[in-house]
């Protein structure tokens, strides 16, 4: 028997990175965020372009990025 899972995660501390791949530092406000690590340890890619939610196309995980206030 085959378990999906899609869970929905929100986490404050993750990786991004840029389209670049390079990791986007914390201080960083202007680097568009293109990827985030998946706790799989792949990169969860943005859904759509205007969307604050990745998911990982691996484990299909997804993620929802809020910001730190």
């Amino acid at each position: 028997m085959l378990l999906l899972m899609n869970t929905t995660v929100t986490e404050i501390f993750m990786k991004t990175y840029d389209y670049q791949g390079s990791v986007i530092k914390e201080d960083n406000k202007i680097a568009s965020i293109a990827y985030v690590q998946c706790v799989c340890g792949c990169l969860a890619s943005r859904v759509s372009s205007n969307s604050d939610k990745y998911k990982c196309s691996w484990c299909k995980r997804t993620y929802t990025l809020r910001s730190v206030k």
